[in-house]
């Protein structure tokens, strides 16, 4: 059990080994059973907090998660401010799911649609894992928390319908702007390196084909931007579906 919590040394994450494609499936799979399963889930929900039973289960999950990580950072001494903060795009997107599931804010699920689509997808494929890999449970608390973010978006738009326009992509990549900049700031007082806009990850990614620091950053934002409007071209063929009131 020590060695599940154990700190690690480094060591690359196998791309696409039998772990890593056991989690991508079984993400894919809840998200894929909320698409042909939507009437079920809709049906389901009863209003209160986070809309019904479904909902108060993502949202526990989510909590949870989170608390088991910083109790991991704490029992290991490593909760400070150069790796605990909640600074990258899907930690971020983490706490916007949580936001949206008390708020059911379509203002939130704006900026984390695309966060989360363009993000966690990218983690997903190529995870950063700092040597982490399975069964450790950094393995799995990672999974969890970015498969619970494509989770979140799935259920908003197969239950609830809801949808984003051009203009939620504008307001998405605004506040991806602050939190690259907030990001900026604590990496020079810390030597940390959120966002990735220090260096570059140590394992494999996208990030590998673009040049060097500090001429991958305006690459690196022309690619978000890219990604963003890639993630938006469902919508052209999506329509939004009426909003079931709970009974």
């Amino acid at each position: 059990m020590a060695r599940f919590f154990a700190e690690m040394p480094y060591q690359p994450f196998p791309l696409f080994s039998a772990a890593h494609l056991a989690a991508l499936a079984v993400i894919g799979l809840v998200c894929l059973s909320l698409v042909v399963f939507r009437r079920h889930f809709r049906a389901a929900e009863r209003g209160g907090l986070a809309g019904g039973p479904w909902g108060r289960l993502f949202l526990f999950l989510l909590v949870a998660q989170q608390i088991a990580l910083y109790l991991w950072y704490a029992w290991l001494g490593k909760f400070n401010a150069a790796t605990s903060l909640p600074l990258q795009v899907c930690t971020a997107s983490v706490y916007l799911c949580v936001a949206l599931w008390i708020t059911m804010s379509k203002r939130v699920f704006e900026v984390l649609y695309f966060w989360g689509v363009c993000g966690a997808t990218q983690a997903l494929l190529t995870p950063s894992m700092e040597g982490y890999v399975y069964p450790h449970f950094r393995f799995w608390d990672f999974f969890i928390a970015h498969g619970l973010v494509l989770v979140t978006i799935f259920y908003f738009l197969a239950v609830k319908g809801w949808r984003v326009t051009l203009r939620s992509l504008g307001k998405s990549f605004l506040w991806l702007q602050v939190l690259g900049v907030c990001s900026m700031a604590v990496n020079a007082v810390t030597k940390s390196n959120y966002m990735f806009l220090a260096w570059k990850p140590d394992s494999a990614s996208l990030m590998d084909f673009l040049p060097e620091w500090p001429w991958y950053l305006p690459c690196l934002e022309l690619v978000a931007l890219g990604l963003m409007f890639l993630a938006l071209i469902p919508f052209a063929f999506l329509r939004p579906v009426p909003e079931r009131q709970p009974s």
